[in-house]
């Protein structure tokens, strides 16, 4: 008989995108039935409902007094309140969750993995491709969506999260999108480009924007580019579950911690690595108002056309 589980997700949308490959996992190697309840952001909870396939999804945590679970499972962040605070409905843990938080040294991808290692799935049996289909019929939001763009450029953090109070994130973010753009128009004249990102603050200035729109349709627009252009964002992340090419400008964040080598299988990381920083930069804390020279930002913009359109060439 399947078990009725509930995982546990937290986290922004690009944080819950990962660990779909760990509910795909329990899924499908167990045969579970798999509900995911998140905490974290609330609105990421709400816009992830409908792109989790084959699972419910439901942004408040506590289930009903009338409903059954056999066991639920951590993916992660498992230091937080919500995992801290479960004993209270009576659900029992099935997975280890005191290691279960996150860590530097190893992806987010990985340790969310931890959970099916705890209830005894093989290391060859884990399942590292992430999902994001539509519960109203897998792909088939994708393919109806009617608009497609051959690059697809996400300039999340930089110019549309820089100026909100108490918002770190920005550090992750590339002030030369702009020039990315214009020098991939130049040598690509025939190609069509926008720009997607949470509003009109992503836009990029000379190119069709798609910032604002629902998230079903970014996703679509991701799925359907011949390449994407993003920072370390939930745009990254969403890329790996549809296989495509992704080139990742990556300035103050850690590759150990958000890149996985066998979840972000299609992307390369475009970043500094000439600098030793950034070897640590997200073992020292507060490591984004610690740092005052921001030198990993400063990635050329020669090389980032080059290494974009030399792809394109010859794909």
């Amino acid at each position: 008989m399947s078990k009725r589980v509930l995982a546990i997700i937290a986290g922004g949308l690009g944080n819950q995108i990962q660990m779909t490959a760990a509910i795909s996992t329990l899924r499908i190697r167990l045969g579970w039935d798999v509900e995911t309840v998140a905490g974290g952001a609330p609105v990421a909870a709400a816009e992830m409902r409908d792109w989790l396939p084959g699972v419910t999804h439901r942004p408040a945590w506590r289930p009903g007094r009338d409903e059954h679970f056999d066991g639920a499972v951590a993916l992660g962040f498992g230091g937080n309140k919500m995992t801290q605070d479960a004993g209270w409905c009576g659900i029992p843990w099935l997975n280890d969750i005191s290691k279960q938080a996150v860590r530097t040294e190893r992806s987010e991808v990985d340790v969310s993995m931890d959970a099916c290692r705890d209830l005894g799935i093989a290391e060859r049996d884990l399942m590292w491709h992430g999902e994001l289909g539509c519960n109203d019929g897998y792909d088939g939001y994708y393919e109806a969506y009617s608009e497609q763009f051959d690059i697809v450029l996400a300039n999340n953090y930089y110019r549309g999260h820089k100026d909100k109070p108490n918002n770190q994130w920005h550090v992750k973010g590339f002030p030369g999108f702009g020039s990315v753009a214009a020098g991939l128009q130049k040598r690509f004249p025939r190609l069509s480009m926008c720009c997607i990102g949470y509003d009109d603050r992503d836009a990029i200035a000379g190119v069709v924007d798609r910032t604002g729109i629902p998230l079903g349709d970014t996703l679509a627009l991701i799925k359907r580019a011949k390449v994407l252009v993003t920072t370390d964002s939930m745009a990254f992340h969403a890329a790996a579950c549809f296989d495509t090419r992704t080139f990742a400008l990556w300035t103050a964040t850690s590759a150990a911690k958000n890149a996985c080598p066998k979840f972000h299988a299609t992307a390369t990381l475009i970043g500094r690595e000439d600098l030793e920083c950034r070897k640590t930069c997200q073992t020292r804390s507060q490591y984004w108002t610690a740092c005052k020279r921001w030198e990993c930002v400063e990635i050329g913009i020669g090389r980032i056309v080059g290494e974009v359109g030399d792809y394109l060439e010859g794909s």
